[in-house]
């Protein structure tokens, strides 16, 4: 998105630094808007604090995981359906390792790693005959405060 184009929000952290991603708010059925914590709706019924008249901080959590794990190679199609995170291409990184090669996909590890992680590098071939690398890394934000004690609201957002 483009800021100011109403897809990219741009947000501030509490130190004052300002950071900038899409976020795929749900919208009104009825009038398309995205709901989003704002003062006037309880900063998103609560999932946020409320700093000001004008201002919501919502906390956030990133979790990162491998999404392939163990020692076995997965194929090109379930690292290009599976993957979304680019990489820098490993041969150029300080470290990396070619772990295995097999039928048009390579792995690269951090020298002493001995099975996939987080920091696999994946080369692969994409659909348009394009050289890919790919993270084995799903990377996961959420925001607001889990209620689960109510049971009415859950307000714990996964992007």
């Amino acid at each position: 998105g483009v800021l100011g184009s109403g897809s990219v929000t741009e947000y501030v952290s509490k130190d004052k630094s300002q950071e900038y991603i899409s976020v795929p708010w749900e919208r009104s059925s009825v009038t398309l808007n995205e709901f989003f914590p704002r003062p006037d709706n309880d900063c998103g019924q609560g999932a946020c604090s409320q700093l000001d008249t004008n201002t919501c901080l919502c906390d956030i959590t990133l979790t990162e995981e491998a999404i392939f794990s163990g020692t076995d190679l997965p194929s090109r199609e379930n690292i290009l359906s599976n993957c979304y995170i680019g990489a820098f291409d490993p041969t150029v990184l300080t470290g990396y390792d070619l772990f295995a090669s097999s039928n048009g996909v390579e792995v690269h590890v951090l020298g002493s790693e001995t099975q996939l992680s987080t920091s696999a590098i994946f080369k692969v071939i994409d659909e348009y005959g394009e050289i890919t690398f790919l993270k084995n890394l799903k990377s996961t934000i959420r925001w607001g405060e889990s209620q689960e004690s109510d049971a009415r609201i859950k307000v714990t957002r996964t992007l």
